[in-house]
């Protein structure tokens, strides 16, 4: 698979997930030992094709794009993109150069959409717009990380025959709020 074939885009209406691995690395069960990315509160891009913002927001035209990692590839737009709409400082497409991305050290170039309908409830500010991504294992561990845990049964002295431990709970200073004068007068009242 190359970069070109990495850019994708997904339809809110059937979500998905997208699966990075070394096959090279298996689990217990000859799993590839993998991550995988979901949308979260993502809508689709609401950029229209041949808009003239899309010179420097060439990147939404997808939801994923894929490139392998360079040192000189830190950062997609420059500070001044905004202001430079047909002739941005980045542009998404110089780093989709044809390469493989097959076991090779990646990034994922996941773009965060909002959209946002006003109503009477947001003035004088807006509570919540929400997008976002997951990142989580993906046949990764050999079982549920959490039952590597401690237990959190805890047992007091004595309540067991024969237990001979001593609860040794921490000193705390006593839990008293701080008393405050609470009068108050009124000069010239």
């Amino acid at each position: 698979m190359t970069e070109e074939e990495s850019l994708m885009s997904i339809d809110p209406t059937k979500p998905k997930e997208w699966i990075f691995g070394d096959t090279t690395q298996t689990n217990e069960w000859g799993n590839t030992r993998a991550y995988a990315i979901r949308l979260d509160h993502n809508p689709s891009s609401v950029i229209p094709d041949g808009s003239h913002t899309l010179p420097a927001y060439n990147y939404a035209q997808q939801m994923l794009g894929v490139t392998v990692y360079k040192d000189e590839e830190s950062t997609l737009t420059g500070p001044y993109d905004l202001n430079r709409l047909d002739d941005p400082q980045g542009d998404f497409y110089n780093f989709v150069d044809g390469e493989s991305i097959v076991q090779q050290d990646l990034v994922a170039w996941v773009t965060m959409t909002s959209l946002h309908l006003p109503t009477s409830e947001n003035m004088p500010m807006t509570n919540a717009v929400m997008h976002g991504f997951t990142l989580a294992p993906h046949n990764f561990f050999d079982e549920n990380p959490a039952m590597d845990m401690p237990h959190y049964l805890r047992m007091h002295p004595v309540e067991a025959a024969g237990d001979t431990r001593m609860e040794d709970l921490p000193e705390v200073p006593m839990c008293i709020p701080p008393m405050f004068d609470t009068t108050h007068t009124f000069a010239g009242v």
